[in-house]
């Protein structure tokens, strides 16, 4: 339970004359060093010194690791300039092989190009081939036809031969009493 209390202006020109009053010694107070133990100023440069070598170390630290990132970065470099000078080389061999590929497509073109005139004259042979059948077939069915006339003329022969045959036969027939009569 804090009450507060109500400051007249008197009040505030009191405390406000007496810090003017102070102000200055106590700035005194405070700007002068205090005494300190002089083991404790020795260890303080000591601590000081201690941290200046831990700073040019770390200093040369940093250098070390500086020069060591600028080789890193060279090795780099130089791997991939050997990189792009291998990529260069696989495209090089790449090219050489689309060149092989492109003569042997156009070995294969030549070659059916080839094969295609050569079964044209195949089928040129064929079709001469076909015209020899045709009249062979032709001469057969010829043969045929004046074999079967050769065959109807001989029967027809044949069959006044026969004809002629029987008439005599029969008449030799006939005859042959009448003669047997005749001459008896």
């Amino acid at each position: 339970m804090s009450e507060t209390m109500e400051l007249t202006r008197e009040t505030l020109e009191t405390i406000g004359g007496y810090v003017k009053e102070n102000l200055a010694s106590w700035i005194r107070d405070v700007d002068r060093p205090p005494q300190t133990d002089p083991h404790l100023l020795e260890r303080i440069v000591r601590v000081d010194e201690e941290l200046r070598a831990s700073r040019d170390l770390m200093k040369r630290g940093f250098d070390l690791m500086e020069k060591r990132f600028e080789v890193v970065d060279q090795r780099f470099e130089d791997l991939r300039g050997d990189m792009i000078a291998r990529f260069e080389a696989v495209d090089r061999r790449f090219e050489q092989v689309d060149k092989r590929f492109e003569a042997v497509d156009k070995r294969f073109e030549e070659q059916r190009a080839d094969m295609n005139a050569r079964f044209e004259q195949v089928d040129k042979r064929f079709e001469q081939v076909d015209k020899r059948f045709e009249q062979v077939d032709k001469r057969f069915e010829d043969m045929r036809s004046d074999m079967q006339a050769g065959f109807d003329r001989t029967d027809r022969h044949m069959n006044r031969w026969m004809t002629m045959l029987t008439i005599v036969i029969a008449v030799a027939a006939l005859a042959g009493p009448l003669i047997a009569a005749f001459l008896s």
